[in-house]
């Protein structure tokens, strides 16, 4: 029997488009985040920084706290059979502990990791797989998805509950925005487990700036540097700074890294030549960091309902419970969709 795996590719991933946004990116010199996940040395190399930088591998207190969150959704499963979704996956792992935890609860479960990079969507698929044979991987920009439900409904297995997580990934997306295109997609007692990462209590750049050197690293810029190498831009015609800026209006902070150039540097990508000036800077990656207020702001949107919902979004999601970590660096949220 053959061990082929079908994945579903949404069109936000097709190369015409991944290829515009790339350019975009370049002409206004942000690059998407999303553009160093792509490739399997990619991939590998984020595994490592995850690895040695990620309270979820390094601090046991973290992991318990993950695990107290999975066993707060058992309850809330009111059927025998249940989907999970792991939207933007990852590598997957925290998917397929829930997975282990459930399934002896469950008489049957279907599991859709999505993630636009092709790689770690197969790894996701790969963890997973041992607690969940009816599974199947979707390449897929979340940020760039306005047809989630439909992308869903035609790569569904059953027709079930639904459980979604959202882990890693408000770091580098609108929370709004995600959250609205999840309201559309959960049904009335669906559920969703969502990691943020905070801002400590206390002075804040103070506290960020103890939290930089989880990013600011040799083995971070390394990751972040296969992206301009696989463009043709050398390490060695520039260099890497970490900045941190206040995002006001969110009530959150911005981890940013810029790439400063210090030569001139022509190069050829998606069919269009770029031209970048000595002094010139280009945003390489970015992280966000809510204050709690901020994100108790975001969560009290979705409860009031303020998103589009005459447009087809679904119900408010309401708060079940939450969990902080003892530095105060993540939290991890239980919603529920509501009728």
């Amino acid at each position: 029997m053959s061990t082929a795996v079908p994945m579903w590719v949404h069109p936000s991933c097709f190369p015409a488009q991944v290829a515009e946004q790339l350019r975009q990116g370049l002409r206004h010199r942000l690059v998407d985040p999303k553009f160093h996940y792509a490739t399997y040395a990619q991939a590998r190399s984020w595994r490592r920084v995850h690895e040695q930088y990620a309270p979820s591998h390094q601090d046991a207190a973290t992991k318990d706290f993950y695990e107290q969150a999975y066993r707060a959704v058992l309850p809330g499963l009111r059927e025998h059979e249940f989907q999970l979704l792991g939207l933007g996956c990852g590598l997957g792992q925290k998917e397929a502990r829930f997975l282990e935890i459930v399934t002896p609860v469950a008489e049957a479960v279907s599991y859709l990791p999505v993630d636009m990079s092709v790689p770690l969507v197969i790894d996701a698929y790969l963890a997973g797989h041992p607690w969940s044979e009816s599974s199947r991987p979707i390449v897929c920009d979340l940020s760039n998805t306005c047809d989630l439900p439909e992308v869903i409904a035609t790569t569904s297995l059953h027709d079930c509950q639904r459980v979604a997580t959202l882990f890693g990934v408000l770091p580098q997306l609108d929370p709004v925005a995600i959250f609205t295109s999840l309201q559309a997609l959960l049904r009335p007692q669906d559920q969703v487990l969502c990691s943020v990462n905070l801002v400590p209590p206390g002075a804040p750049r103070q506290r960020l700036e103890a939290i930089l050197a989880q990013y600011d690293n040799s083995l971070t810029n390394e990751w972040l540097l296969l992206f301009l190498r696989d463009l043709g831009i050398e390490a060695e015609a520039g260099h890497i700074e970490w900045v941190i800026d206040e995002v006001a209006a969110q009530e959150a902070y911005r981890l940013v890294a810029w790439f400063h150039f210090d030569r001139e540097v022509q190069l050829e990508a998606a069919g269009e030549t770029f031209h970048f000036r000595f002094g010139e800077k280009l945003q390489l990656f970015f992280s966000h960091r809510y204050t709690p207020e901020g994100l108790t702001n975001i969560l009290s949107q979705l409860r009031a309902g303020r998103t589009d919902r005459q447009n087809g979004f679904g119900a408010p999601l309401l708060l079940e419970n939450s969990w902080r970590t003892a530095s105060g660096e993540e939290g991890l949220y239980h919603l529920r969709s509501h009728a």
